[in-house]
This record gives structure tokens, C-alpha cells and sequence, in this order.
């Protein structure tokens, strides 16, 4: 605990109040204000009055607040287990008000190994961990599988992934919406149904909710824009051509009329460029509107001349506006059908892909437990069970909780308030949050909830003649006051804390520690840099760009901060220097600044761990390595290739690669850069590196290959050279998923690389606990931390209206009028009768962008600092910044530093720095050996033997009767066939050789039946079922380093058939020649060469085993050993 606190005997009263287990209690705590120390509290006064742990049921919001709960409860009670009496009686006396009696102190003692020997120990979980365990319990009347097992949400993403490009292709079930996508894509851009996609993909729960109503969602948007559900364009389009006042064949008189008279200018135009003999909706409206859809001017004029002609036009002009805007509504009506019939078929794939692996995802266990406990028929049976086991239930971070996670806590807690229950024992509910930190608005929060709540349990209490205690803790134990001060200041004015919380008040802090030598500090913006202006002169010279201000400001903020630990200054408040831990960088979101911000503390070898959150194959490094594997496993990608040479592995020049590439042969750039490089030495080292790459490329062994680029080639160095120190950690997480991918049943490169980019491969990192390291990280991740020195880095930036034009209603106590809007086009193309939708939307917006502030201020125990890059426009809310400069201008000196508040506040007292503590580790030997030059080895693939032979003259000179072409592929399809076929039935071989070959080889149906004929006489031959056993493999890839003549050379190839006993190998080739030998001596030299180095190969990787060779004739069902 700290030293330097003063507590109040009123705030000492309230954390009795709210840890009191006899009362309910409600508890409204400011950042800071010891929150978690109540709850703690609270949990063991219930344990030490004789609860039991397992009736008590303690609810937070994170896996880590779950973790760091119970371990405080449990280290607590551990120390109970070893304290002397004194000590103890000491310890309880200031927990309880009350001196222990002799039985509590033994209880006390003991209570250690209760929670121990309790079946799952203290039950201090998620929700969602405690909904899961819930539907484990009761999953036959909850209707889930009974063995469901729960999906994280990168594996959620990538079954999303799958069910919405299934229903995109329209394949399976999704054919249907053929019709509809052609619509779709007829009214919409693919940009534009994807990011509508991904809008109301990620509304998760509410999304659910929506398709509940689904039949009523069209009817319930119709209402709300107060049209008929069934407005029709059709409708529309029939109003304007035969309702007009001013009908389209007159147009032109009229517009000629007025041409003549020199009046109205644009609506005379506007009548002129009609074509009289095809009226359309149209035309009339381009006519006498704007593109706005209001009136074009010029009525007025007319009307001095010509008042009945001017009525008819204004009139006609007004009319057709009040149409154009029910067109916008018709539009906005079918679009958001449209959506919605979509959203439902990929809801319905992704559910399907759930179901057939009997998986639910986070939203599932909320929604099933709440449709458990409504369900009339189990619900209050489960209901009861639960009573009788859960006495008491703790709700940690209410604020963050949704509305569907308030209905469960609500029927857990129904018995509570009804004076009777399965259990006749005392039950009480405990929750504690803060609206001012409710950020969470994207997972369903609500903060309004909070106070809702508490008044809605407060009242069932009263009525049931129930303690209840309203608990505020306004006295932070973690700031000192003048920074408390700065933030109450901040947030006085009403148009600043409007939102913040429930209550029309503004909030205010009191400071428990009585240090009084914080500040706030606001550093000067960082201004935007100068365009260069264009240049008329030729040749036209590249531009020559500043730094971009993001890169600036964060190079002066590592450069401060690097003055502040190698310098050395005095930590505010405190009789030490500065630690790398102290600080903590916080941003808005990972966009420009978060990344240069990283990259600026590593060019100074600051310690920091990096991102908080990797999106690795978002990375410019990782593109390179994917793009490397395409090329690999493909060398014709021309692009791959191009891309490539230009990445740090290679680093040619621009100039370079149009050298290359312009006007070349036809054919793969891979086959002209070998050329090329016989008469241009720069391109000599780049192609003979990919040439010996490719060597090394074991298609099964991702992690292997890219370690062999990276490690023994060097390209980790490369990528350090041009992109810096900060690529390490992208590479790491990149090479941690190569080797996870690597360890699975089914591996493989190509299978890594379609993994990695089929959706985004994130890592989160926790660094809640780090040591000895800068933190930078998001508001949302700094939630529940702190830090002595907090720097607020993107300060300028302003909440950016949602660009989504889909609009997602859900009324968590009215979900049966929930409704779906999308609205296509921009706000150009918004109803106005939908604009509320739009605005209400950005004021939540705007109000959490204030919530977030608070949690960003409310961070820092000492130090507090905001800077940001200036922005070119003024308009929209106010930023952070704007709002903290605005306020505590006024009180603040300007200093070289920038606004300094309080007034007269010492900053910056130097003294000895601590000595920073790098790793110093001395590396391995073998990790700091030099890399000796690969041995080149020449390349022997032994299969290419086939190629050459296959379409060979038959021994009596007589060519086959098969083009070679057709001949090889007559080969291939038979050996696909007895590759594939063993694994059925006798009975099944035809029938699925049937399915096969078309596919196999379609460009030969007339060969079909003999190619089956063929496979299936080997394959039910007694003779050779040996070869078809559970002890052999199929195309078995085989690769081996060995010399030929002395020389170095590199065996890749596959063997056709390989039999594995437990004292030998047999390698069997299929051949499908049609002339076969009659014998082993009459074998052509190629094909004993072809089962030799097999055999090299083989020997090489098992010695242990006796080794022979053998091959199939395919023609006549034949086995020769060779």
C-alpha cells in the first residue's frame, strides 16, 4: 500500500458499506477509487461469515481481472493460513469493524484449504465462462450439444470468412440467392456489400436478435420512417409519369418558351435536354430538380411574366421533390431487404459450420443461457438449481455488461428479492462500476444500464424490506490531486461531460494521497507538413516530401523520453528517477502514429515489447515472406516474382526491375530472368538464390523453409536494414504460427500460406504486467491499468463519423421492433426521415469519445502529458486536446514545454538516472558461428524420367498409338486412379471411378473405360493386394542430400507406392508404357537409374531397413523387381 495516503473517515465508512455481506449494494466508483480492493473485501467477509465458496458467484469482465481476483483472494487467505493470532485478530478486526471471536479466527485459518478442496475452487469467472459452464450443465434443455466446445474469435472469424464466401460464390444451399446477388451487385459496388457486411457481421449478438425478428424487420423500419412497408419504386415511378402536372411532352415548348423569353436559365436547360419520346422518372427529375433533389431556382422569375406557367412549373418542381425523396425511402426500404436477406444466408452457413462441429461462439453462450432462463418449460426449473447452489453474486465492471448479460444476472438474481427460494438462506447482490468508463459500445454496452439496474434492484429490495446501500467511492487512491483536479476541470463545462455518466452533474474526485506535486502537461501539436508546390519544368523532378508530422512527433516524444531515462529526472511526487515502466503511451486506435510511435522507441533501443495487438499478415514483411512461398511453390507468378525482387530479400531498383521485365519474351518471367542473367551480372545473384531456395523447399515444412530464408540466408538482417528493429516482433509471431502450422497432422506450405491470408492472423499480448518496459497501447487495452508517467499521444484526434451506411436498431427491451436500414450512395442518397439515425449514431459516438477520455486522464498517477498532429480542420467536436487546453488554459503556465497546469508547478528536477537493464546474455556459439556458403548441389528429380520415356517408340521401333501429350495424361489418370480407389470398397471402385476420371481427364472420354478396366484389374488382383495394404503409401514425397560422382547433389521426387514392413522397404513405380519387357535385363537404363536414386534417397533416410525396388506395369497387371 502506499505511504503517502490520508483517507477520509467517510470514504472508510463507504468501503465498509459496500463490503458489508449483510446488504445489498450498489457501488459507483471513480478511476482509481479502490474498486477491486472493495470486492476482494467483500468476497472474504462473505467466506469468513460461513459462505461457502462455491455458493459464491463473482462476475467480471476479462479472463485477466478474473485471474488477478482470485489470486488476490486466494493470497490473502494464504496469509490468513500462516499468521499468527495477533497478527490475524489484527488483520480482521480491520476487515470486519469487530473483534474475531475464537471460532472466526480458526474459520479464518482454515478457509485457505476450503477454497482449495472446493470442486472448481472460488467461483470467480466471465460470463461467458460462467455461461458455458451453465450450458454444460444443462445442455438438453438449454438445446446445445452436450459436448459443445467453445470457438475463440480467431477461429470464429475464419468460419465467417468461409460461410460468407460460400453464399458470395453461391455454393450449396446458397444457390438460391443467385437472384439475389445479381440484384445486389446490380445496385452496389463489391467494395460497398462487403463493407455492409462486415458492419452487421460484427454486431454478433444484435445481428442474432435481428434475424429472431426477421419476418417484422422491414415492417418495424417502414414504421419508423412512417411510410407503407410496401413502397415500391415501381410505385414511385408510376406517380411521376402519370400524376404530372406539367406532363414530359411539353416539356420542350416549355423549355423553348422560356429559352426564347431569356428566363430561368437552368430549369429552361433542364426541360431542353429531354427527349419528349421517352418519358422516364429520370428525366423528370433532372429536369426541374437539382441533384440534391430540391427545386431548381428561377420559379420567381418566371412568375413576372407569366404567373400561371411559373405555378404550374413550382408546382410540378415541389411535387416531383416530395417524390424523390419517397424514392430515396422505397430505395432505402428494398436495399436494407436486400442486406438483410443476405446477412440471414450467411448467418445461416456459419451457423450450419458451427453445428456440424457442435461449437458455439462467445454470443451463443449468452443467448442460449438467456433463452434457458425464459424458457417457460425449463427455465425456472434451471433457475432453481442455480438458487440452490449461488447465494451471493458479485458483478465486477457492470458498466461494460450488455444488455443480454443484465437479463441473465437478473434471473439468477430474481429469487433474491422474493423472500424464498430452493434455500432458505440470506442472498445478496453486489455490483460495482462506472459509467465514466463504459467503452465498450461495440460489444454491446450500454453504460445507461448501470444506473437503470441498480434503480430497478434497489426497488425489488425496498419491496421486499431488504437492506440496500447506494455506494459512491468519489476518493482516488491512485492520482494526485492536481492531476484530479486538471480532470474535473476538463470535464466541468456541460458540453464536455455530457454523456460521461447518467447524472446531469459534472464528476468530481477527491485525492487520497497527499502528494501534491502532479501536473499536466500539454506539449505543442505537431504541425502538418508543407505540400511541395507542383513544378511546370521539365523533366518534372519526383517530389521531395518532409517527414510526415506523425513520424516527427513521435521521434520528439522517444528523444524526450530517452532524455528523461538517460539524463535522468525526478519522477513527480517521488524521491527517484524516471523507470522505463513508469511510462505509458497511450493512443485512440493502432493507425500511424501508434506504429511510428514503436518504431521511434526501438531506433533508441528503448525497452518496450512492442504492439499490444499484432495484426501479423498485415505487416509489409510478412506480405514479402507470403509472397515468397507463391513464388516457390509456382515460379510462372510473374507478379510474385516481380514483387519479390523488390522486397529487402533482393532489393533491386526500380530501374533494375523495368530493365528486366520491359519488353522480354513471352513466357515466365522465372525462365527469362535465367537468361537474363547470363549477360547482366546484377540479375547473377538474385536468380541463383532463387534457384537454391527452391532446392530447399520441403512443401510439408513451412517453419524449416522459412527459417532456412531467414537464419542461414540472412533475410531476417535484409528486412532489419530497410525496415528497422520494430519488423522483430511481426517476425517472431510469424514464425511461431509457421511452426504451430508445421506441427499439425496435415501440413503444408501452400496450406500455411491460404491459412495466413485467409483471415486476419491477430495476437494479443498482455502487458499488464510488464516490467522494466515502455508500455504503448490503446485506451481499451490501458482499461483497470495505470501508470506513474501517462502520455496521451493522438490527443488531436476527433471521433470520425462512422462511414457505414447500414444501421442496426436493436431494442434490447423492445427486440421485436428491431430493424435494419442500409442505405447505398452516401448521405446525398439519405432519407431525410432516416437522418436521425445517422445523427443519433454519432452523438453515442461522440459521447464515448468523452468516456474515453476519462479513461485515458485517469491512467496517470503523477505525470500526465497530451500532444497530437495539428489537423487541417477545425470543425466536428471538440478533441481531447481542444477540450484540455480550452479548460485549464486558464490555470496553466506556458512554457517552452508547452501549457503546464497548475500554475507553478516543478517539472522536470534532475537527478541521477537509474541505470537501464538490458539483456546481456551471451549468445550461443552456434548462433553466432558465421553461416557457411551453401554447397551447391545439382538438382535430380528422378520422375522427369517418365516424361521423357513415357511417349518413347516401342521396342520394335513402332510408334504408340497415342499423341505424347495424351499419352502422358492416359498415364497420370491411371496412376491418380490407383492412388485414390484403394480406400473404397471393392464394390464402390467403379462408381467413384466413374465420378473421377471426367474430372481426371475430360479431354478424353473415349479412354475412360479402358483406364478404369486397367486400375481395377490391379487393384482386385490377390497378387498384388499387398501393395494396397494398411502398411503402404501413396505418392510419398521423398527429398535427400547425397553425392553422385563425387559430386553434391539434391535427390526431390515421389515414389508411386512405398511398402513399409519392420524389415524392409519396397519402392514400387508405376509404369504404363504399353510395350513392357519380358524381364529385368531388358529394363531401359533410364527407368533402373529412376529406382536407384529412390533407393539412395530411401537409404539415406531409413539405413536400418533392407531396401528393394520394384515396378508395375500397368499395361498387363505385371510386378517386376529390379
Amino acid at each position: 500500500m502506499r505511504q503517502d495516503l490520508h483517507i477520509a473517515p467517510e470514504t472508510i465508512d463507504a468501503q465498509k458499506r459496500a463490503a458489508s455481506p449483510t446488504a445489498h449494494a450498489w457501488v459507483a466508483a471513480n478511476a482509481g477509487s479502490g474498486k477491486t480492493f472493495v470486492l476482494s473485501r467483500r468476497v472474504l467477509r462473505l467466506l469468513l461469515d460461513g459462505v461457502a465458496p462455491d455458493e459464491i458467484l463473482c462476475l467480471t469482465y476479462t479472463k485477466a481481472a478474473a485471474a488477478e481476483m482470485r489470486a488476490r483472494v486466494t493470497d490473502k487467505l494464504g496469509e490468513w493460513a500462516l499468521m499468527d493470532d495477533d497478527a490475524l485478530v489484527s488483520e480482521l478486526l480491520d476487515l470486519t469493524g469487530q473483534r474475531p471471536t475464537d471460532d472466526k479466527l480458526r474459520r479464518a485459518k482454515q478457509l485457505f484449504a476450503f477454497a482449495l478442496e472446493t470442486p472448481g475452487g472460488l467461483k470467480i469467472n466471465t460470463i461467458h465462462a460462467f455461461a458455458e459452464s451453465v450450458l454444460h450443465r444443462f445442455p438438453l434443455e438449454a438445446g446445445v450439444p452436450f459436448d459443445f466446445e467453445v470457438i475463440e474469435d480467431a477461429d470464429r472469424a475464419q468460419m465467417m470468412q468461409d460461410a460468407r464466401e460460400r453464399v458470395l460464390a453461391g455454393r450449396g444451399n446458397a444457390k438460391q440467392m443467385m437472384p439475389l446477388l445479381d440484384t445486389l451487385f446490380a445496385r452496389a459496388s463489391d467494395a460497398q456489400i462487403e463493407a455492409a457486411l462486415d458492419r452487421l457481421l460484427a454486431e454478433g449478438a444484435k445481428l442474432k436478435t435481428l434475424l429472431v425478428y426477421k419476418d417484422r424487420a422491414i415492417e418495424n423500419l417502414a414504421e419508423f420512417l412512417k411510410v407503407p412497408s410496401d413502397l415500391s419504386e415501381a410505385q414511385i415511378t408510376d406517380k411521376v409519369l402519370n400524376q404530372a402536372i406539367l406532363p414530359q411532352s411539353e416539356y420542350h415548348g416549355v423549355g423553348l418558351h422560356l429559352r426564347n423569353e431569356g428566363l430561368a436559365k437552368t430549369i429552361a436547360d433542364g426541360l431542353m435536354g429531354t427527349d419528349p419520346s421517352q418519358p422516364s422518372m429520370a428525366q423528370a427529375f433532372g429536369a426541374l430538380l437539382t441533384q440534391k433533389g430540391t427545386p431548381k431556382k428561377g420559379a420567381a422569375g418566371i412568375a413576372k411574366k407569366d404567373a400561371a406557367l411559373a405555378g404550374q412549373i413550382e408546382e410540378e418542381a415541389n411535387r416531383l421533390a416530395d417524390l424523390f425523396e419517397q424514392l430515396k425511402l422505397a430505395r432505402l426500404l428494398d436495399n436494407s431487404k436486400l442486406l438483410l436477406a443476405l446477412a440471414e444466408a450467411v448467418m445461416a452457413a456459419y451457423e450450419a459450420g458451427k453445428k456440424a462441429k457442435a461449437q458455439l461462439d462467445f454470443d451463443d453462450l449468452i443467448l442460449a443461457l438467456k433463452r434457458l432462463f425464459a424458457n417457460e418449460a425449463y427455465g425456472p426449473w434451471v433457475a432453481y438449481k442455480l438458487d440452490a447452489g449461488i447465494t451471493h453474486i458479485l458483478v465486477d465492471e457492470s458498466q461494460d455488461t450488455n444488455p443480454e448479460q443484465w437479463d441473465i444476472i437478473e434471473a439468477i438474481a430474481k429469487e433474491f428479492f422474493a423472500g424464498e427460494g430452493a434455500v432458505q438462506k440470506h442472498r445478496t447482490l453486489f455490483a460495482v462500476g462506472d459509467e465514466k468508463q463504459s467503452i465498450y459500445s461495440f460489444q454491446g454496452a450500454e453504460p445507461r444500464l448501470f444506473g437503470e439496474m441498480g434503480r430497478r434492484f434497489a426497488r425489488r429490495a425496498r419491496e421486499a424490506e431488504q437492506v440496500w446501500h447506494d455506494v459512491p467511492l468519489q476518493t482516488s487512491f491512485r492520482t494526485q490531486s492536481p492531476i484530479l483536479n486538471a480532470v474535473d476541470l476538463v470535464f466541468e463545462p456541460q458540453a464536455n461531460h455530457k454523456g460521461l455518466s447518467g447524472v446531469a452533474a459534472a464528476p468530481a474526485h477527491r485525492a487520497a494521497r497527499t502528494t501534491n506535486q502532479g501536473f499536466v502537461t500539454l506539449w505543442p501539436k505537431e504541425p502538418l507538413a508543407d505540400k511541395p508546390e507542383p513544378s511546370d519544368e521539365y523533366p518534372i523532378e519526383a517530389a521531395r516530401h518532409e517527414q510526415r508530422p506523425e513520424t516527427k512527433l513521435a521521434q520528439q516524444v522517444a528523444k524526450t523520453i530517452d532524455q528523461w531515462l538517460t539524463k535522468g529526472r525526478l519522477l513527480s511526487g517521488h524521491e527517484r528517477a524516471v523507470k522505463p515502466d513508469d511510462i505509458m503511451i497511450l493512443v485512440q486506435t493502432r493507425g500511424r502514429l501508434f506504429k511510428e510511435m514503436i518504431k521511434a522507441l526501438k531506433q533508441r533501443n528503448l525497452p518496450n515489447l512492442g504492439e499490444d495487438k499484432l495484426v501479423v499478415n498485415d505487416h509489409i514483411a510478412v506480405k514479402d515472406l507470403l509472397v515468397l512461398g507463391d513464388v516457390m511453390v509456382n515460379p510462372a507468378d510473374d507478379l510474385g516474382l516481380a514483387t519479390l525482387l523488390r522486397s529487402p530479400l533482393f532489393d533491386i531498383s526500380e530501374e533494375q526491375l523495368f530493365e528486366l521485365c520491359h519488353d522480354r519474351p513471352k513466357g515466365p518471367l522465372w525462365a527469362h530472368l535465367r537468361n537474363f542473367a547470363k549477360t547482366h551480372k546484377w540479375s547473377e545473384k538474385p536468380y541463383a538464390l532463387l534457384r537454391e531456395w527452391r532446392t530447399h523447399l520441403d512443401v510439408d515444412r513451412p517453419y524449416e523453409f522459412f527459417a532456412f530464408i531467414l537464419y542461414t540466408h540472412k533475410g531476417l538482417q535484409k528486412f532489419h536494414a530497410r525496415l528497422g528493429p520494430e519488423i522483430d516482433d511481426v517476425i517472431g509471431e510469424f514464425m511461431t504460427m509457421a511452426l504451430a502450422h508445421e506441427r499439425q497432422d496435415q501440413s503444408s506450405l501452400i496450406g500455411f500460406l491460404t491459412k495466413m491470408r485467409a483471415s486476419p492472423a491477430e495476437v494479443k499480448r498482455e502487458l499488464s504486467e510488464v516490467k522494466d518496459n515502455i508500455r504503448v497501447m490503446t485506451v481499451h487495452g490501458a482499461k483497470g491499468l495505470e501508470a506513474p508517467i501517462v502520455i496521451c499521444l493522438d490527443a488531436t484526434e476527433t471521433p470520425k463519423s462512422v462511414s457505414s451506411d447500414v444501421f442496426l436498431h436493436v431494442d434490447a427491451e423492445l427486440p421485436h421492433k428491431s430493424f435494419l436500414a442500409w442505405n447505398i450512395g452516401g448521405s446525398t442518397n439519405l432519407p431525410e426521415a432516416a437522418v436521425g439515425l445517422k445523427t443519433a449514431r454519432m452523438d453515442k459516438e461522440v459521447e464515448e469519445y468523452r468516456r474515453k477520455l476519462y479513461v485515458a486522464l485517469t491512467r496517470a498517477e503523477d505525470e500526465l502529458y497530451l500532444t497530437g498532429v495539428e489537423k487541417k480542420s477545425a470543425s466536428g467536436p471538440a478533441s481531447w486536446y481542444d477540450m484540455a487546453y480550452g479548460t485549464l488554459e486558464p490555470h496553466s503556465d506556458l512554457r517552452e514545454e508547452g501549457l503546464v497546469y497548475p500554475n507553478g508547478a516543478v517539472i522536470n528536477q534532475p537527478t541521477t538516472p537509474i541505470k537501464l537493464e538490458r539483456d546481456e546474455t551471451a549468445m550461443p556459439a552456434e548462433m553466432v558461428a558465421p553461416v557457411l556458403p551453401p554447397v551447391k548441389r545439382n538438382i535430380l528429380e528422378p520422375s522427369k524420367a517418365d516424361e521423357e520415356l513415357a511417349t518413347m517408340p516401342s521396342a520394335e521401333g513402332q510408334p504408340l498409338g497415342l499423341p505424347p501429350k495424351l499419352a502422358m495424361a492416359r498415364g497420370n489418370a491411371l496412376h491418380a486412379l490407383l492412388q485414390y480407389l484403394p480406400q473404397y470398397s471393392g464394390a464402390e471402385r467403379r462408381a467413384q471411378a466413374d465420378i473421377a476420371l471426367p474430372l481426371i481427364l475430360p479431354v478424353a472420354p473415349h479412354l475412360h473405360a479402358e483406364i478404369i478396366d486397367k486400375a481395377l484389374t490391379i487393384l482386385d488382383s490377390e497378387e498384388l493386394a499387398f501393395l494396397f495394404d494398411a502398411n503402404s503409401r501413396a505418392e510419398v514425397a521423398i527429398a535427400a542430400n547425397i553425392d553422385v560422382d563425387g559430386a553434391p547433389a539434391r535427390i526431390t521426387g515421389r515414389i508411386d507406392r512405398l511398402v513399409v514392413t519392420d524389415n524392409e522397404i519396397l519402392i514400387v513405380d508405376f509404369k504404363s508404357d504399353q510395350a513392357v519387357p519380358e524381364n529385368a535385363a531388358q529394363l531401359n537404363a533410364k527407368y533402373r537409374q529412376q529406382l536407384q536414386l529412390y533407393a539412395r534417397a530411401m537409404q539415406e533416410n531409413d539405413p536400418n531397413r533392407t531396401l528393394k525396388t520394384a515396378i508395375l506395369w500397368t499395361e498387363n497387371a505385371q510386378f517386376m523387381l529390379i
